[in-house]
């Protein structure tokens, strides 16, 4: 007994170590797969890619990106090692919540550090893929990874309630402090100065459509309504101190990241320019709109006017906040400054219209959410398939193949000749191994309709 007992003892601990030894290999190899293989990957697709969209050249931006960028992923690391208790990885995540140093200010600094990191380095290099294609991409790519794993995870293992940092969406509910409030106009107003600068440096293409209508040029430019043109830069701003609370704020930062997303998408998709219409010397308020006309130049993301969205967003704030009394006045002047973009020339009327269109589409965001879930719910719960003798062709198919075949048609366009059969190539192994995962890995009675399955 006293010869067997510690050799009995002695395996637990050799088990032990070889777990953490393994333990440890697998941190590693995690570790370089985010350190070490992606930036590899990222620079090898970056020299493969053939963009031709302009360079942007820049030793100053480019540094200050890249230092910034590198000094946010230390500082947030280096928070998860010493609050956490743990590395920054997913796979092994921290065993303490973190809310202190860089947390308490920039929402995810690790990501926000990284893309930061990617565009300095586009910005040194003068390089267009890394800058248009590259950075983008890795921005997407980490906004999937916060909104579908890591938000998720975070509230399952410490709750609903998590604290939130000075630039990102207010948690909670009552009054916010004006600091706070700040925090939140530079998380959306940040995001829209960087989309709006990149659809101004791209300019107007070539085949850009010209939205303003003939009579248009007939209407007489009013330097005088310059003034109500201009107001919005003030409202704005003002508009995140009024929200009466947390909850009107968070509509308000939620309504401008969605407008902000689809002005942008709609400017880079939908080819328009509104030329600008001449302006007679006049006294200061001309000078004044051939300064603004100066600054918008080139005429590129002007439809749909973010002028007129962002004044529907204010108004709306303003209205339900602390000139409810008097909400009227406030949409009176919504309307006098949409009118101002015409009469100042700067905008058609095509892009007043575009642009409250999605304003007043985005003034109540939960409520278009609320729509989008229940639209979505509604399209997956429905069921239809066709049978071809030995094929069934579903709906849920359907979408899909249209997604595919859309993905492939813009690849198509996009590339070169030369680059025709890797496309080609690889749209057809991945619909093979969709066919293969649907009729081995599933299972074709998996894929027979509810109904049908629980029958069965």
């Amino acid at each position: 007994m006293n010869h067997t007992l510690p050799s009995r003892m002695s395996r637990p601990n050799s088990f032990t170590t070889w777990r953490q030894s393994l333990s440890w290999t697998s941190k590693l190899a995690y570790g370089a797969m985010f350190t070490v293989v992606l930036p590899l990957g990222l620079w090898l697709w970056c020299s493969q890619l053939n963009c031709p969209l302009p360079a942007v050249r820049s030793e100053l931006a480019g540094t200050a990106f890249l230092v910034a960028g590198v000094f946010l992923m230390i500082a947030a690391m280096w928070r998860l090692w010493d609050d956490g208790g743990g590395l920054p990885m997913n796979a092994f995540p921290p065993p303490r919540l973190v809310s202190r140093g860089v947390y308490a200010w920039i929402p995810h600094p690790i990501y926000c550090g990284f893309i930061g990191a990617c565009a300095g380095v586009a910005f040194l290099t003068g390089s267009p893929t890394g800058l248009w294609i590259v950075t983008p991409v890795v921005c997407l790519g980490c906004l999937a990874l916060v909104l579908g794993y890591e938000s998720p995870d975070l509230r399952r293992r410490f709750g609903a309630h998590l604290p939130s940092p000075w630039l990102g969406l207010p948690a909670g509910e009552g009054f916010l402090p004006v600091s706070r409030r700040v925090g939140a106009a530079l998380a959306v107003l940040v995001p829209w100065a960087v989309c709006y600068w990149a659809v101004k440096t791209l300019g107007v293409p070539g085949n850009a459509v010209e939205t303003r209508l003939g009579w248009e040029w007939e209407i007489p430019v009013l330097p005088a309504s310059m003034p109500i043109y201009a107001s919005i830069y003030l409202v704005v701003p003002l508009a995140f101190l009024a929200c009466p609370d947390r909850a009107e704020l968070r509509q308000l930062m939620a309504g401008a990241w969605m407008a902000t997303l689809l002005n942008t998408l709609l400017y880079l998709t939908v080819p328009a320019t509104a030329a600008f219409r001449p302006i007679e010397a006049g006294g200061w308020l001309s000078k004044w709109l051939v300064w603004e006309q100066h600054l918008a130049t080139p005429a590129a993301g002007a439809c749909p006017s973010f002028h007129v969205t962002w004044t529907i967003l204010c108004a709306a704030v303003l209205a339900r906040g602390p000139l409810r009394r008097v909400g009227w006045v406030v949409w009176i002047w919504c309307v006098g400054v949409s009118a101002s973009c015409l009469t100042t020339g700067m905008h058609s009327l095509v892009d007043v219209l575009a642009g409250a269109l999605i304003g007043f589409l985005f003034v109540r965001i939960n409520e278009v959410w609320r729509l989008i879930l229940y639209s979505t719910e509604w399209l997956s719960n429905t069921w239809k398939a066709w049978t071809f003798g030995p094929l069934r062709v579903m709906n849920h198919g359907l979408s899909a193949g249209f997604a595919g075949f859309t993905v492939l048609l813009t690849a198509g366009m996009s590339a070169k000749s030369e680059n025709l059969a890797w496309i080609f190539l690889v749209a057809s192994c991945a619909l093979i191994g969709a066919c293969l995962w649907a009729q081995w890995v599933e299972g074709s009675s998996a894929l027979l309709a509810p109904s049908s399955h629980r029958a069965a």
